[in-house]
């Protein structure tokens, strides 16, 4: 792959989406149904996002069940993991390194 190439992925199974060494990604649109997305090192987890069509938040009411527009810089070292889902996760975006 190269810069300007599309990244994806979809399922329901868990997902890490770790880019290789020295790639760099933009991530324009991730979710996973009812669950959180999170961002991590390996080691310490952050919460990105919670995809809720429940709960009463920006997201739910009114993005349906995506990122709501939100860019995320990805690389080998800080990364995302998306959760198992009886509903599909997905990423996706464009390597820009």
């Amino acid at each position: 792959m190269a810069a300007g190439d599309v990244v994806a992925g979809l399922g329901t199974v868990a997902t890490t989406f770790q880019p290789a060494a020295s790639v760099e990604v933009v991530l324009t649109s991730w979710g996973s149904n009812r669950q959180w997305v999170k961002m991590t090192n390996g080691v310490s987890n952050s919460f990105v996002w919670y995809f809720s069509d429940t709960a009463p938040n920006l997201q739910s009411q009114n993005m349906g069940q995506g990122s709501g527009g939100s860019k995320l810089c990805i690389n080998n070292t800080i990364y995302i993991t998306l959760p198992a889902s009886v509903d599909n996760n997905y990423y996706c975006g464009i390597q820009i390194k």
